[in-house]
């Protein structure tokens, strides 16, 4: 396969990726997807055998790290963050883990800040 049809191939991979794990999130998707045009515009240029392959194994593990490594949480009905873990072969979610305390956690740091709850402010 010529570069440019491997290219082109991985830029549909890495949108797909893209699309696929920022489902939900128009932010995080504008953001993504125009960091990779701009990216792929940037070296649109480039004729070196040796940059265009390392570019391609670029886009291959840039693909590869969406896929494997990015979950993100989505906020639940309870106004907590609930996290949806997938395996790494698998599509869809394996297990459920509701994240919280988060708040919880933050208030704390706060009271510590203060002197207060075990922060040495205790009389």
């Amino acid at each position: 396969m010529a570069a440019r049809s491997v290219v082109l191939a991985g830029y549909r991979s890495l949108l797909t990726a893209i699309n696929v794990k920022f489902r939900g999130d128009a932010f995080a998707l504008e953001k993504c997807r125009a960091a990779a045009a701009a990216a792929f515009r940037e070296n649109a240029g480039e004729r070196d055998p040796a940059a265009v392959a390392a570019a391609i194994a670029e886009i291959k593990d840039a693909t590869d790290f969406l896929m494997q490594h990015i979950q993100q949480a989505q906020l639940n009905e309870a106004g907590r963050y609930e996290l949806k873990l997938t395996a790494p072969d698998s599509a869809g979610p394996t297990e459920e883990i509701a994240v919280s305390g988060i708040e919880d956690a933050a208030a704390g740091a706060s009271k510590k800040a203060s002197g207060g709850c075990c922060g040495g402010g205790c009389h």
